[in-house]
């Protein structure tokens, strides 16, 4: 009788590597969609940091002028002009309004360099001057899957 001495089988077959190139494509179409939202939130959060110090620089000016802002042709007090105030992913920030309406802190994104669910798009905030208190209110045409809880579509504010 012959032994059946063969040597050990070295490397993978066809089927386990079929198999893990399989289970390697199922992760990716779940995680790069994921990693796009990411980045499109990380993006979108300059937007809000730009905003916010022109946000108090509007505030001040209404409290000591009894009037909006409008800085689209050029600076007005502290505020630079709106294609000045630009960010890696903002295209600018334009302040305008009315007492009656309240004053706005306008958000533009770029066309490019910028993930796809921005770009364009703007985001509005409105100022809701009280005598005792005075808030801001959110609107945005922004993608709603990447879109803040705080912000409204555009036509409808929260």
């Amino acid at each position: 009788m012959k032994s059946a001495n063969r040597p050990a089988q070295k490397g993978f077959t066809l089927i386990e590597l079929m198999i893990v190139v399989a289970i390697i494509g199922i992760l990716a179409t779940v995680a790069v969609p994921t990693y796009h939202d990411y980045t499109a939130k990380a993006q979108l959060v300059e937007a809000f940091t730009i905003a916010d110090g022109v946000k108090g620089e509007v505030e001040m000016s209404f409290m000591q002028e009894g009037q909006c802002p409008a800085n689209a042709s050029g600076g007005v007090g502290n505020i630079d002009k709106a294609a000045d105030i630009a960010g890696k992913y903002v295209a600018s920030v334009t302040t305008a309004g009315a007492v009656a309406t309240g004053c706005t802190v306008e958000v533009a994104f770029q066309s490019s360099r910028v993930n796809s669910k921005l770009s364009n798009r703007k985001m509005k905030f409105t100022l809701d001057y009280g005598k005792n208190s005075s808030r801001w209110k959110c609107e945005t045409d922004v993608d709603t899957s990447i879109r803040p809880k705080t912000c409204g579509d555009s036509g409808s504010p929260i």
